[in-house]
């Protein structure tokens, strides 16, 4: 019984310790969290290959609501439109494929609800968001935020 009781003694003490480092490491934080402006961070849970735009606001509590999802690695924005370069998917191994990079263009609008993502215009090749850049008026808007990996 008292040999029992010490297994189940250390076990419980192991546990404590565990969790203790795994929130000291980073467990239950970012890999990587950078402020842009306002609302917006670019965040990424474990590694920075898993970068993502994100909207947090104090009403949303400990929650980073994805806006555009991995591999974001450029940002450029203005006072109307937020634009990101990001790697469309991964190989098969999972490694990034660079060779396939899309475009997004986020509307800035007061009240953005990460849910609904605002209008958000995403994943689009060169071609199609130089066309749609222009049509919206949206001009020397340069990617000033990016992320080497």
């Amino acid at each position: 019984m008292k040999l029992l009781f010490k297994t189940i003694s250390l076990f419980f003490c192991l546990s404590l310790l565990l969790l203790g480092l795994n929130t000291c490491v980073g467990g239950f934080g970012f890999a990587f969290k950078e402020h842009l402006f306002d609302n917006y961070y670019l965040t990424a849970p474990d590694v920075i290959e898993q970068c993502s735009l994100s909207y947090h606001s104090e009403s949303d509590g400990s929650i980073y609501g994805t806006v555009i999802v991995q591999t974001v690695f450029a940002v450029g924005y203005n006072d109307k439109y937020l634009i990101a370069k990001r790697y469309y998917c991964n190989n098969p191994d999972g490694s990034l494929d660079k060779s396939k990079i899309k475009y997004c263009i986020l509307p800035l609008i007061e009240g953005m609800d990460w849910r609904t993502k605002n209008g958000l215009l995403e994943t689009m090749d060169s071609l199609t968001f130089e066309s749609i850049r222009k049509n919206l008026g949206i001009s020397d808007l340069k990617f000033t935020k990016n992320i080497d990996f």
